[in-house]
């Protein structure tokens, strides 16, 4: 979404005019060059609620609007969409359907390895198919949190594009979602951060009940004899993990957990959940931090994120972050003028707890 520069605001100048005044105390106001129009305006007590009511109605008729703050005055530009972001369906149904082809491949892999390796009296078809289940519902609801998110707060959104991984080692990198224009203001911004996290972890301790109950324990020698055979144990496990493991009792000195195909998925489901927790850059955990620290402290949590992956021993993660950061836009509220809610506030210190509970131990 982009300024139209071809637009002539004299068109429907009069019906700009009366939306933002109804709802304003209007300074002075401006046709600029390209064809915006500039409303310098009183703050009020009710600006957040003002500025959503006026950018529906705007964006209705095609038009974007915007609130900052410049110096010690209250600015509100209106301009035309060049275009609406169209979004594929065929596309992201081709990448679900791969998606589960390769997860279902992984799924039979590991659930042979693990039944015949320990000899144990499962059905590996079955075994499989509930592995698959797993993933694809720790993604997917992860997704469809974001969805949800969206649908509130009236942000058009693409369907999830689901990425391919590779059968034996990690059977997919999540999936993503592209949204097709900003969120309203920094509340919008900081749910669409949090609903998927959020959605994705409550499935994973779901899954993390049955992944305790069918991994098996090995003494710690007779473990380590078996370390060629990857994939199959707890490697870099989180706290909040290791005590769902432990109320199963599951977490014995001198045994190593070996996880069982479902307990792998939990695993990976953690794993999924820190990582896009994290408050960096457009990670889901950026978008919390952008709405509400700004964009200033936001470039300093995405570099201590970096710094965190390099630590942690996830130096591709860490690049890739790197990469994408670097003179990249960030997503960010149409109103960044007005603060987040004081409940989300308080939401946002129980995510740096979580973020915390969340990253895996070094062991």
């Amino acid at each position: 979404m982009v300024e139209d520069r071809s637009w002539n605001a004299s068109s429907d100048y009069d019906m700009i005019v009366s939306t933002v005044e109804s709802h304003f105390l209007v300074k002075d106001h401006y046709l600029r060059e390209r064809g915006s129009i500039e409303f310098r305006v009183n703050p009020t007590p009710d600006l957040k609620q003002s500025f959503t009511e006026v950018a529906k109605k705007l964006k209705s008729r095609g038009f974007i609007t915007l609130l900052r703050k410049i110096d010690s005055d209250i600015i509100l530009m209106v301009g035309k969409f060049a275009h609406v972001t169209r979004f594929s369906r065929k596309k992201p149904l081709l990448l679900f359907l791969i998606v589960i082809g390769v997860v279902l491949i992984d799924g039979w892999w590991r659930s042979t390895e693990f039944i015949s390796r320990f000899e144990l009296n499962f059905d590996p078809v079955f075994l499989m198919l509930v592995y698959t289940l797993a993933i694809m519902g720790i993604i997917g609801v992860h997704e469809l949190g974001h969805m949800i998110a969206s649908a509130t707060h009236s942000v058009r959104s693409s369907l999830p594009y689901f990425i391919p991984g590779l059968p034996g080692y990690l059977p997919t990198f999540g999936a993503l979602i592209t949204a097709g224009e900003p969120p309203f203001n920094r509340d919008a911004l900081f749910d669409l951060g949090l609903s998927g996290p959020i959605s994705g972890l409550i499935i994973t301790l779901i899954v993390t009940i049955p992944g305790s109950m069918t991994s098996i324990l090995l003494p710690s020698p007779e473990a380590n004899q078996m370390m060629d055979v990857e994939g199959i144990f707890m490697i870099s496990p989180s706290l909040l993990m290791l005590t769902f493991f432990e109320l199963t009792g599951m977490v014995q000195e001198g045994m190593t957990i070996v996880l069982s195909p479902l307990g792998f998925a939990a695993w990976l489901g953690f794993i999924i959940t820190f990582l896009n927790i994290l408050p960096a850059w457009q990670l889901d955990g950026g978008h919390i931090v952008r709405a509400v620290l700004g964009r200033e402290k936001h470039k300093v949590a995405t570099y201590v994120s970096i710094l965190v992956l390099f630590l942690l021993g996830y130096w591709l993660m860490a690049l890739l972050v790197l990469f994408l950061s670097m003179g990249r836009v960030e997503m960010s509220p149409l109103d960044d003028v007005t603060s987040i809610s004081k409940g989300r506030k308080y939401i946002f210190i129980v995510v740096i707890i979580l973020t915390i509970l969340l990253a895996p131990l070094p062991f």
